[in-house]
């Protein structure tokens, strides 16, 4: 085999062979992921589909829910910024805020705490904890931690607490409610949110009601949330090892160089799923990341297609390598956050020429 440039070459008949096989191989592991993320899907949407048609998810207009239906789902509540552990005074200022309510949008201080203020009634006779009649919380994403009241009484907590708390940003909460909390007539719930200093801080809409009804929203939730990453990243962490190692066998098929290194990438970017304390220096990698991901898959459709576009590259590497020193630079400096979003207006505005 004779060599021309990097990236390409004069090859055998027995050469091209293999890399047809190789290309199949890809698309198969491809194929093979899809295959089961799909299989892991269906069963919890169906079970999704036949819980929301047996149980109507009614919505509530205001921060007061009845408690009549398998669960309601509040789409508004009463705000108060309080920064202390215990329940805001009689007399807090609350204000009506819709859910999803974001902090970022809303000009509020991330380095504070807030109070979220749920009304709803309760008739009938008290709930026992057993079968249909446990009652549940469900929140589909807060962003960092979370500690739950009812009538008073703290009764959940999303994670470690404190200086130094756990991520729970990419968690579902699912939380039981104990029923002796639960009183006849009125009941107010509390959620204390700690932004622990997260640009994204806020609180989704918040699901109360049967637990087995709720229980397979969150399990799909769940699904899509965090098992989905996690089950890809190791598919992901599969095939990077199965390309580079045709790659070392056959070093001038540099597509199966650059589908290992995009691979590896992805196992970056997504390697948080897997944690609940992420190390600064693989937060700080996200980003970074992102862009890498994207130049590598610009690159390899180039050598997959045979195509190879040598300037073109040489121009997204140095693209890709400017971003990375750039927010090298401003996780040094306290400008991280500024730089993100800087990076991810280039590439918003990159993804279209390179689509064209």
């Amino acid at each position: 085999m004779k060599r021309t440039v990097w990236g390409s070459s004069v090859r055998s008949p027995n050469a091209n062979a293999f890399s047809v096989d190789a290309r199949v191989a890809i698309a198969a592991l491809c194929l093979l992921a899809l295959c089961i993320g799909f299989a892991w899907t269906v069963p919890s949407a169906r079970a999704q589909a036949a819980a929301a048609g047996a149980m109507p998810a009614a919505s509530d207009s205001n921060p007061a829910g009845h408690d009549k239906r398998a669960y309601v789902v509040f789409e508004q509540a009463e705000f108060v910024v309080h920064d202390a552990l215990t329940p805001p005074p009689a007399d807090a200022k609350w204000s009506i805020v819709d859910l999803p309510d974001s902090w970022r949008q809303q000009g509020r201080a991330v380095s504070k705490l807030g109070w979220y203020r749920f009304r709803f009634r309760h008739s009938g006779a008290q709930h026992t904890g057993s079968g249909t009649g446990q009652r549940a919380i469900y929140i589909t994403r807060i962003t960092n931690n979370m500690e739950v009241f009812l009538n008073g009484s703290s009764f959940a907590v999303s994670g470690r607490l404190g200086p130094q708390p756990e991520e729970s940003w990419n968690l579902a909460q699912f939380h039981f409610v104990p029923p002796s909390l639960i009183r006849e007539g009125e009941n107010e719930l509390l959620i204390r949110l700690h932004p622990d200093g997260y640009p994204r801080a806020g609180l989704s809409q918040v699901y109360l009601g049967d637990s087995s009804a709720l229980r397979p929203l969150f399990n799909l939730r769940y699904f899509i949330q965090t098992t989905a990453p996690q089950l890809i990243t190791g598919v992901l962490v599969v095939m990077c090892i199965f390309s580079l190692r045709l790659w070392m066998r056959r070093r001038s098929e540099t597509m199966f160089l650059l589908f290992g290194l995009m691979t590896a990438v992805a196992v970056v970017r997504l390697f948080h799923h897997y944690l609940r304390d992420t190390p600064p220096w693989l937060m700080a990698a996200a980003v970074p990341a992102m862009c890498w991901l994207t130049v590598l898959q610009t690159a390899f459709a180039f050598h997959y297609a045979k195509r190879p576009q040598p300037h073109v590259e040489k121009r997204l590497y140095w693209f890709a390598a400017s971003c990375t020193a750039m927010l090298l630079i401003a996780a040094l400096t306290g400008w991280y956050n500024k730089a993100t979003g800087i990076v991810y207006i280039l590439l918003s505005l990159l993804n279209p020429v390179l689509a064209a």
